[in-house]
Parts: structure tokens; sequence; C-alpha cells
């Protein structure tokens, strides 16, 4: 019943996007259309085209080698501050106002900090999003552990349970899967903060191929250049969705969400 569902749910994603492509197809060729908008066949022909394809694909393979980079930093650095938070009072209690201060600091705000101490690298981009994309791995992580029952502590405790099989067996299963849902978070926000930062003071990413697209007047580019940034982010989504099932599988974990 179940596998019904989702084929039928399948069949009418791709009904729908076909739709979409139709009208588009339709306004782009269109009297009224204002030669902003080229149609579908435009930007397939310059995803066909060996040239610009390999540009645009070089591109993108660039945002996403530095989207990864600093998720798997921010990520990190997530996860520990928030391991810390939620197993130390006293950590929570020293750091908590500067931590939540630092929180709501929008990203754009760095850039000027970051062109100081860094200049127009890669590392600026690397650092400003792994600050994105460290907030959601920190609440997801700080508020699982915050979450553990203390009843389950101390009945595995009682029972003469080794601090290793605890953390195996009681803790490790409370929250791993709130960990790997801030993270799943944390990814989106990466490849967005990095294609952002890409338009603003890069020269290399598929942000800057489209920005110099849009300048030039190739619109084909930049809208064959937003297809791929989606397709990106898809494939992020779907490649984060099979690792945390196998997780669910290897550990016996709940799987803390569906896709």
């Amino acid at each position: 019943m179940s596998g019904c569902i989702l084929r039928r749910s399948t069949v009418a994603g791709f009904l729908l996007l076909g739709g979409l492509f139709l009208v588009w197809e339709v306004i782009a060729r269109g009297r009224w259309s204002s030669g902003q908008l080229p149609s579908i066949s435009e930007v397939a022909g310059r995803l066909l085209n060996s040239d610009a394809r390999n540009l645009l694909v070089g591109e993108l393979l660039a945002t996403a080698r530095l989207s990864l980079f600093g998720f798997t930093v921010g990520g990190l650095a997530g996860i520990a501050l928030g391991l810390a938070h939620g197993l130390y009072p006293a950590v929570r209690q020293t750091t908590g106002m500067f931590v939540e201060g630092l929180r709501p600091l929008p990203t754009v705000a760095l850039i000027p900090l970051g062109l100081l101490f860094l200049g127009m690298d890669e590392s600026l981009n690397v650092a400003i999003t792994a600050f994105a994309c460290c907030w959601p791995a920190f609440v997801g992580t700080r508020d699982a552990v915050r979450g553990v029952s203390p009843i389950l502590l101390e009945t595995a405790r009682g029972l003469g349970l080794k601090p290793g099989r605890i953390a195996r067996h009681v803790i490790l299963p409370a929250i791993v899967p709130e960990i790997l849902t801030g993270l799943r978070i944390g990814l989106g926000i990466a490849l967005a903060v990095e294609v952002s930062l890409e338009m603003v003071v890069s020269t290399r990413g598929i942000g800057a191929l489209a920005m110099t697209a849009a300048f030039s007047g190739r619109t084909a580019d930049l809208y064959a250049a937003i297809v791929l940034v989606g397709l990106l982010g898809f494939m992020f989504n779907k490649g984060f969705i099979m690792l945390q099932r196998m997780a669910v599988r290897r550990y016996g974990l709940s799987a803390g969400g569906r896709a």
C-alpha cells in the first residue's frame, strides 16, 4: 500500500514538474515575453553544449566542494559546542550569553570582517559557510542531550552498565536523530550561503557565473546555472537521507523524521 502511494506521489511530482516546464516554454515563446525568460529548449541547449556544460559543471563542482567543506567544519563545531552545552551546565552558564548573541547574527554581516582577516580567498567562503550551518547542529545536539531522561541514565547505572555502554545504548539512540536533523538543515544552509557568497565576493563558483551571465545578458546561462543549483541541492538532500538511513540501520536508531 505504501509503495503504491509512493509511486503515485512520484508520478504526480514529475507531472507537476513537466507542467511547470510546459508553462515556462509557452510563456517564453509567447508574444508577451520580455526576452528576459529564455525557453526551456534554450536552457537545455546550453546544458547540452559541451563547452558550456563543462564550464557550468566545473563551477558547480567548485561550489559543491566549498559547500561540503564549510558544512563539515560547521557541523563538527556545532556538535562539539552542543555537547559541551548539553553535558556541562558550567559551560552553558559561562558561554550561553555569548553564543546566543552570535547565533542570530546575519552571515552577510561577517563578510567585511572576513575580507579584512582572510581576503577574497576560499577560506572566507568556508569560514562564513561554517558559521552559518554551525547553529542548526548546535541547537539539535544541545537540546537532544538535555532531553535525555535522567531516569534512563539512573536506571542504566543501576543495572551496572559502564559509561561506554551507557553512551552506546542510552545516550546515542536518544541524541543522534536530532543531531542528524540539525545537520540536514545545515547542509541546505551551507549551499545557500556558499552560492550567495560567490555572487558577492568570489570569481569562482556557480554563483559567480550566474552573476556574470546576468550582467552580460546571457539569460540562458543564468537559468542553466539556477537549474544546476537546484539539482545540486536535491542531490545533497537525497544523499544525506541515504546516509541517515544507513546510520539508522547500522546503529538501530530512530529515523528522527521522514524525508
